[in-house]
């Protein structure tokens, strides 16, 4: 289970990584601020200069993502379980309530 989890990962982060190394982000400057720059070498070759920086940050960020993902829908389930158990004591209040009344 983990590593189909963890190759799914690294699947999703070559195709990051590519579209990070499109948009030029390796090529510009550090103080350049603008719009994206062409790419000042070739694509292979930006690829494998920057895939042992970029891999390990784009996995990182994947993982932050599903554990986030995780959390929410966690939070989620918490959430619909507290409503229900509310709800489950709302309607015991009132079956009380019109016992007691009935008398």
């Amino acid at each position: 289970m983990l590593q189909l989890l963890i190759s799914r990962i690294v699947k999703g982060g070559h195709w990051l990584l590519s579209l990070w190394l499109l948009l030029g982000h390796e090529t510009r400057p550090p103080g350049h601020r603008g719009h994206h720059r062409h790419l000042a070498v070739s694509l292979p070759s930006a690829a494998t200069a920057a895939a042992p920086r970029l891999l390990p940050l784009v996995l990182i960020e994947q993982l932050r993502m599903m554990v986030w993902m995780q959390w929410m829908l966690l939070m989620m389930l918490m959430m619909v379980m507290l409503l229900l158990l509310l709800l489950v004591l709302l309607v015991r209040v009132v079956v009380l309530l019109v016992l007691l009344l009935r008398d």
